[in-house]
């Protein structure tokens, strides 16, 4: 596009330039203008030197040689090739429970193509706060702050998706989200707020009138654009919409008549192969929906029709009955001790079961499946979050003092070490009390706790890795709670009284 003189000299003008001279000297003119202007931006909001030196000497190159990318390009690097190196490295190392949609491995290439919704959930929200609070979470000015900013924005969304929500979940949503847009501005100058951005804040509104997103959102209508354009069509319009109404309504009914206790159990194995035939992903966004529908817990675990009891070894039936002792005081007694007439002795064998379903989520024992088995769980109410491991799910049998038979899943652990207190200062998480956990040695109490399924609060990332200032190997424990209550929010100072002084009672659909 080639410019008059006229023009030429009219550009200079408005930016207050000589507009003496030919059209050649007049474009020189405003080229070095605009130089100048990118100079003057990049000082205001520069990534500092060291930026590239933030852990190992990582720099902030993109995939791509420098020389292929134009300025402005240039100038919204934020997260280059070494950053994004480390963050495939972490991604290796966490263990992610099944039903996480996890983040594709060639994360940040072109060779990867688009992300799912669920791809870019699980790389924004575990894989890169992973990696980029370890990188940068003790480092000072505009690192720092971009991290916070960013934080901002992860605790917003996660306040923003919970499954049930309370008028103080809207009111910290509303407070995060507001303030990652004004920090925004001040930090990225050069880049502009964009519609979503306005629209997010009109979330609060949103979530007060219609309640938790999951009930109105656009995954499912998604998920069904998806679904519709692998069907296999005709193109007869007119025709098309019918067929597939009638399809769909007879895989529905299908679906729900196979599922009915007695056919289940007449026709099991052609139900797992049409499960498998099915092959529907249903971890991320899906699971998350079809949580609600869910039992809180099953009735008990699944074992093998086949299984045989076995008898719990001596420290496991210690903590059993210690646990029971908690709810039914001195009803029961180990066998062989003495006891009263009016106590009973608690049966040593067991029934051991593979996995248990708590909420519609599957967990297992580590000897099945480490990522599994990773929990978080409260030994009582009013207890605080543990990290642990499950090693055996078991099925108990006890005699009541009616003579009833009373039949409970318990679920046996081994708890993370958790940080000392002179090393708690040097985590690097914990100055971010929403969505980003914390840090345990990675070591395991060799003692073992008994709960109780709804003592499970949720699976929890596992990424090992070494901290400065922490001499001992860690795990960094991230949450994937879907379900925080409002006593777990933290305090937001005079905010809080303003904004969560209301009415608390939660809202689900």
């Amino acid at each position: 596009m080639s410019y008059t003189r006229i023009v030429l000299v009219a550009l200079c003008s408005e930016r207050h330039l000589s507009i003496v001279g030919q059209k050649k000297i007049l474009v020189q003119r405003l080229v070095r203008w605009r130089a100048e202007q990118d100079q003057q931006d990049r000082n205001d909001h520069e990534v500092p030197a060291d930026f590239g030196n933030i852990h190992n000497s990582h720099s902030t190159e993109l995939p791509g040689r420098a020389s292929d990318m134009n300025d402005d390009q240039l100038h919204r690097v934020i997260l280059g090739q070494s950053i994004v190196t480390e963050i495939r490295k972490d991604m290796l190392r966490t263990e992610l429970p099944t039903w996480v949609s996890r983040a594709p491995k060639a994360l940040g290439s072109t060779a990867q193509g688009k992300l799912s919704a669920d791809q870019w959930r699980a790389a924004c929200t575990i894989n890169m706060i992973i990696t980029l609070v370890r990188l940068w979470g003790r480092k000072d000015g505009v690192v720092k702050a971009m991290l916070d900013n960013y934080m901002d924005l992860v605790t917003a969304v996660e306040l923003g998706c919970m499954l049930v929500i309370s008028p103080g979940h809207i009111s910290q949503y509303d407070f995060y989200m507001q303030r990652y847009l004004e920090n925004f501005k001040n930090l990225y100058k050069t880049l502009r707020l964009v519609p979503s951005h306005h629209i997010s804040l009109h979330l609060g509104e949103f979530l007060c009138s219609f309640g938790p997103v999951h009930a109105w959102r656009a995954f499912a209508f998604e998920r069904y654009n998806y679904l519709l354009q692998r069907e296999n069509t005709n193109g007869k319009f007119g025709e098309i919409e019918l067929t597939k109404m009638n399809h769909t309504c007879r895989v529905a009914n299908f679906r729900t008549l196979i599922q009915e206790g007695r056919i289940h159990a007449v026709v099991s194995d052609m139900v797992d192969a049409y499960s498998k035939f099915a092959g529907e992903d249903r971890r991320g966004t899906r699971i998350r929906d079809v949580l609600q529908w869910e039992k809180p817990v099953t009735a008990q675990g699944q074992t093998h029709p086949a299984a045989k009891e076995v008898v719990l070894e001596g420290e496991l039936y210690s903590a059993l009955l210690q646990l029971i002792d908690t709810t039914e005081q001195f009803r029961y007694v180990g066998e062989g001790d003495p006891r009263s007439s009016d106590q009973l002795f608690l049966r040593r064998k067991v029934l051991l079961s593979n996995r248990i379903l708590i909420r519609g989520v599957s967990y297992r024992p580590s000897d099945f499946s480490h990522c599994d088995s990773n929990i978080l769980f409260r030994s009582s109410p009013s207890s605080k979050p543990e990290a642990a491991r499950i090693i055996k799910i078991f099925l108990h049998h006890r005699y009541s003092t009616n003579g009833s038979m009373i039949e409970e899943t318990f679920i046996a652990l081994q708890t993370l070490i958790p940080l000392s207190d002179t090393d708690v200062p040097h985590d690097p998480y914990r100055q971010y009390p929403l969505a980003v956990g914390f840090l345990c040695y990675n070591e395991y109490h060799t003692n073992y706790h008994v709960i109780r399924p709804s003592g499970v609060i949720c699976h929890y990332a596992k990424t090992p890795m070494r901290v400065q200032r922490i001499h001992q190997p860690c795990i960094h424990v991230l949450p994937l709670d879907r379900l925080m209550k409002l006593s777990e929010l933290p305090s937001l100072g005079a905010h809080t009284e303003q904004d969560i002084g209301i009415d608390a009672s939660e809202m689900s659909l």
